[in-house]
């Protein structure tokens, strides 16, 4: 649950973007981004507790995917992602990143 659906306070689609946030720092990090023995004890962690940089757990994260996955999970719904095509277009942009990378590296000559 988001923070503000873990406060009862009014929700909108912004509580889904934690959600898909939530999976996709679980994808990548193999790991919950919040943890606790009770499930009082994970909703006090949503609402209290910043979850591990994803770089802290899966050391190969690049930048780029851990500010991602960073602005899906902000406890301030004004901070995050407003819709999902702003999501998906970060998502977009991160992976033609990718892309460019991996054709510079197969286009440097060895030595």
């Amino acid at each position: 649950m988001s923070p503000e659906q873990t406060r009862g306070l009014k929700i909108d689609a912004r509580t889904d973007i934690w959600s898909l946030g939530c999976v996709l720092y679980e994808m990548v990090a193999g790991r919950v981004p919040f943890e606790g023995e009770t499930t009082s004890d994970v909703m006090a962690s949503i609402l209290t507790a910043e979850p591990p940089l994803l770089s802290q757990t899966a050391l190969e994260t690049p930048p780029e995917l851990q500010r991602i996955a960073s602005k899906a999970l902000c406890k301030d719904k004004e901070e995050r992602y407003k819709t999902a095509e702003e999501l998906l277009n970060d998502l977009n942009g991160f992976k033609r990143q990718l892309e460019f990378e991996a054709e510079l590296g197969r286009s440097v000559p060895l030595r």
